[in-house]
């Protein structure tokens, strides 16, 4: 396969998405640490992971000539696209779970307070 000149240096390409990999690991490796998964970091993590399915995509579109002749290549994009997907479909899972406990912990906290006035009253 011959390298064309729009296609990114693929060292650089893999050094980039390492990066970004260790990025998502150590905000994810933090988050259990601590056993805390904020919404933030979970927007953290989550345009990490679009990030690089970005410039997946991008050399991927770059490259497409390639891929196509290519049958053990195809399959890696196949692979590639088949894994990303449901990664991306957690992460709008858990974003939701985090979101119906951070109103649940509100609800909890305001039933609280107002149980707490009344106390005093």
């Amino acid at each position: 396969m011959e390298q064309r000149e729009s296609n990114p240096d693929p060292r650089t390409f893999d050094a980039n998405l390492q990066a970004r990999t260790n990025k998502v690991l150590s905000t994810l490796a933090f988050g259990v640490e601590v056993r805390v998964l904020s919404l933030d970091s979970l927007k953290e993590i989550t345009e990490c992971l679009l990030a690089m399915n970005q410039k997946v995509v991008k050399v991927i579109l770059d490259s497409k000539k390639d891929i196509w002749i290519n049958e053990e290549l195809f399959e890696l994009v196949q692979d590639y696209f088949n894994d990303s997907l449901p990664v991306l479909d957690f992460c709008a899972s858990l974003e939701n779970c985090l979101k119906h406990v951070r109103d649940a912990h509100l609800q909890i906290f305001t039933a609280l307070h107002f149980f707490e006035e009344e106390d005093v009253v």
